[in-house]
């Protein structure tokens, strides 16, 4: 954000400069140096302006994880969920697809839970315990740009005991 505003000022100096000179040499009337230096300053707004959107875009944002909450899961699987609506012959059908696992409750119990696949990566480690990991995503701008939005997002890590992952290739060409 302060590239742009320091892109426009720097603009909107330049071109009025120019702008007042250009005038300066042509008529030395109050009005005519006034219309050269709003000139000067509307082109050096547009310029200030197309730079510093250019350097803005350019910024690179960093991700910095945090962890959230960790626990032990007792079982996974995946399975896919079909919804939809319809009236009078007109619809949606929605496919999403799910990991669905089982959490200790509060009670001792355990709670089945799900998460959609494209929230989550699955680990293999050595370890034998399985657990499921929540992340928080932040997004920071470096020091030159800072956006109003506040950007975060959720990930999921779950880590399985190695060899968890069966290799299975089916061609089904029926």
């Amino acid at each position: 954000m302060y590239t742009l505003i320091i892109g426009v000022i720097v603009g909107i100096i330049i071109g009025g400069l120019i702008g007042k000179k250009l005038s300066w040499e042509n008529d030395k009337t109050f009005w005519s140096i006034f219309k050269g230096m709003s000139v000067g300053s509307l082109i050096g707004l547009l310029i200030g302006l197309t730079f510093g959107l250019i350097i803005y875009s350019v910024n690179i944002d960093h991700t910095i994880p945090t962890k959230l909450w960790e626990k032990d899961i007792k079982s996974l699987g995946d399975n896919s969920s079909v919804s939809g609506s319809f009236f009078l012959g007109c619809g949606t059908i929605d496919k999403r697809d799910y990991y669905y696992y089982y959490v200790k409750a509060k009670n001792g119990g355990w709670e089945q839970k799900r998460l959609e696949t494209d929230l989550v990566t699955i680990f293999e480690d050595q370890d034998s315990t399985a657990y499921i990991r929540c992340n928080l995503i932040k997004i920071s701008d470096d020091h030159w740009s800072h956006n109003w939005a506040i950007k975060h997002h959720e990930e999921y890590e779950i880590h399985i005991p190695a060899g968890s992952i069966k290799n299975s290739f089916d061609l089904d060409l029926k």
